[in-house]
């Protein structure tokens, strides 16, 4: 499966090298864990955010016409902490971990606007591949007076979820250096749509903030 999506990936890129533009470039992202779950009586969330680093290739051009579309490939590197406390009277677990993960992203932009000339707005979807994934951290438990510590680290396949689907937003501003090769300063944003981990009680996700430097090169004008 690993496998057919990076193949899937590559193909939709390399197979339109001579489409309008391609662009690569590189930056800084700020991730943050995040679930809708409400914290009630005994169960209780915390998470802080961490930092990392991206790269990415993608490919816009004009097909159907009028039709403008955008695909990205983005390698992720990302952190952040969580902390997770659930129990009553009977007993209570506590997760505390430091994550660290790499992504390999697929983003598919259909919306796309024009604005001041150079300027873009671009929003779609993203399907993510995890490639690796390190937690640093414990689980603790005692149910009825027995209790146990057990260390997070090198147990990171417990908690990994193979595959994640997100939406996506860009803006954009081409700064020209020649008729067909510009500098992009770039925002994304990334906003988890399905939980990061499995055997975790809430559903955590993750949004993503990440701020880059592409350069532009327009290959059929």
């Amino acid at each position: 499966m690993r496998k057919l999506f990076i193949l899937i990936a590559l193909s939709c890129l390399l197979n339109k090298v001579d489409g309008q533009d391609l662009e690569f470039g590189a930056g800084l992202n700020r991730n943050k864990f995040y679930s809708w779950e409400k914290d009630e009586g005994h169960f209780y969330t915390e998470y802080h955010p961490g930092n990392g680093f991206s790269f990415f290739l993608s490919w816009e051009d004009t097909v159907l016409r009028d039709i403008f579309v955008k695909f990205v490939l983005i390698l992720d590197d990302y952190t952040g902490k969580l902390s997770i406390t659930n129990g009553g009277r009977g007993g209570s677990t506590t997760t505390y971990a430091d994550v660290k993960k790499t992504t390999l992203g697929l983003g598919f932009f259909p919306f796309n606007y024009r604005f001041l000339k150079s300027g873009w707005l671009n929003f779609g979807v993203s399907y993510n591949l995890l490639l690796n994934q390190k937690m640093d951290g414990y689980h603790t438990w005692w149910y009825s007076g027995i209790g146990g510590n057990d260390t997070l680290n090198g147990h990171s396949n417990k908690y990994k979820n193979d595959f994640t689907f997100s939406i996506v937003g860009r803006i954009a501003y081409k700064i020209n250096l020649t008729n067909s090769l510009h500098l992009v300063p770039q925002y994304f944003i990334n906003i988890g749509l399905s939980k990061e981990f499995n055997n975790l009680q809430p559903k955590t996700k993750a949004i993503r903030q990440t701020f880059a430097i592409g350069i532009n090169r327009g290959l059929s004008k």
